[in-house]
């Protein structure tokens, strides 16, 4: 059954509740889908929330990666969220959809992440010097 729910609702924006083997914790984290078409065979491209901030500004800085690298997600810019948390744009998973199918049995948000700041994850993305060109392609598809 669990299956069939992914198949229904997974989608560019979808927001996910769940651990997945490709973090390096363990720990369940909020992803962001970013491409319209996850089915295609490509993988699923997520985003990963995270409320450790300074540490990935001091990171993105670190590395010299520009600042539009980093989106800042304000506490309550999506009703899930009760604290301040950012995405490293520079930081995307590639994840295949059979293993988010195992391992989705997290929990599955609603509604889906605002325009907004999907657009700002995505523009981030395309600004990074660190994710590869076939992945930007994918990307793009998303913002059309």
């Amino acid at each position: 059954m669990r299956r069939g729910l992914i198949d229904l609702i997974l989608r560019r924006g979808t927001v996910l509740y769940t651990r997945s083997r490709t973090l390096s914790s363990g720990e369940p984290h909020y992803l962001i889908v970013l491409n319209n078409r996850p089915y295609d065979g490509t993988g699923v491209v997520i985003s990963v929330v995270t409320s450790q901030i300074e540490k990935r500004r001091e990171h993105i800085a670190r590395m010299g990666f520009p600042d539009t690298t980093l989106v800042l997600l304000p506490k309550g810019c999506y009703p899930h969220f009760d604290k301040d948390s950012a995405v490293d744009c520079n930081n995307l998973k590639v994840i295949p959809l059979d293993e988010l199918r195992l391992c989705a049995a997290g929990e599955f948000k609603s509604p889906d992440f605002p325009e907004v700041y999907l657009g700002g994850i995505i523009q981030g993305a395309l600004d990074s010097p660190k994710i590869p060109g076939e992945l930007k392609a994918l990307l793009k598809d998303a913002s059309a």
